[in-house]
């Protein structure tokens, strides 16, 4: 328990100490194109892992999912995850078992069952050893998409994008119900009025 509680406490002082990251985001612009971050398509540290935490949780009351882990990559550096779910109080009536599970190789979270909230759920993952050489914070955003297709930002209070050390994580993204949630980048603004040197 001490150890799951002194990496809880690792967690949240990581993200404090890297506020000045990034604001509240906001929505991307649609001439821009897009796809989904993850592993295969940024190289780096190739993990493969998932962590999956299972909970009841009382809507009224509020309550905490969290899961995190350090491991060592084919190469021997260590990697790590870390993820966590805050359910205010009044989030959702009753009580419900609720799924979280992060998955490092798409860079995603996914929640179940799928449900509306009262009250924004709060959710904060980080994970390291991707190569983010080529990128800048300011192409990278959270969602989800919703059934048909059509990307929704989600607000939080930053994005942790470190390029040299190869982190990237979000702080408190507030999700209005369960989904799929991941890691967009932008690839380029497609228009006409490009100049050519």
């Amino acid at each position: 328990m001490k150890k799951f509680v002194s990496v809880a406490v690792l967690f949240v002082v990581f993200f404090i100490g890297c506020s000045n990251e990034s604001s509240i985001n906001s929505p991307l612009e649609d001439l821009v194109k897009e796809e989904l971050m993850a592993r295969e398509n940024l190289s780096g540290l190739q993990l493969n892992k998932s962590l999956t935490i299972t909970k009841e949780i009382n809507g009224e009351e509020g309550g905490i999912l969290f899961v995190g882990d350090f491991f060592s990559a084919q190469n021997g550096q260590p990697g790590a995850i870390f993820a966590s779910c805050v359910f205010p109080r009044g989030a959702f009536k009753g009580t419900k078992t609720i799924t979280m599970t992060v998955d490092d190789s798409t860079l995603t979270g996914t929640f179940s069952p799928h449900m509306e909230f009262d009250k924004p759920v709060l959710f904060s993952v980080l994970f390291t050893g991707l190569n983010l050489s080529k990128y800048d914070q300011s192409q990278i955003s959270f969602v989800y998409f919703d059934e048909n297709g059509t990307k929704n930002v989600i607000k939080s209070w930053f994005i942790h994008f470190n390029k040299l050390k190869g982190v990237l994580g979000i702080l408190n993204a507030q999700l209005p119900h369960f989904s799929r949630y991941g890691f967009i980048r932008k690839l380029g603004v497609q228009n006409s009025t490009s100049s050519s040197d």
